[in-house]
């Protein structure tokens, strides 16, 4: 079974993602990881609880839920889209 949360704001560029969180559970055993996006430090701390790490995050980053309602809000041009 596969959770996927996602918590943000709408702003002018759009959807800007503040946590995101997926859960998998097999038979008894469960799986977390986070990711919480700090946009005035240009930072976010992702991976599996306990370990996390620290990547900068680039104007526009979206988590893998967030970014299916961006492209609804703010549909892309033609051709390839580099999204972080």
């Amino acid at each position: 079974r596969y959770v996927y949360q996602s918590e943000g704001r709408v702003t002018v560029a759009g959807l800007q993602p503040e946590r995101f969180s997926a859960s998998v559970r097999r038979g008894s055993r469960s799986d977390e990881s986070i990711a919480v996006f700090d946009w005035n430090e240009q930072r976010a701390r992702i991976g599996r609880l306990p370990q996390q790490s620290s990547v900068g995050l680039p104007a526009g980053s979206q988590d893998v839920v967030s970014f299916m309602y961006q492209f609804a809000l703010f549909p892309p041009q033609p051709g390839r889209v580099t999204l972080p």
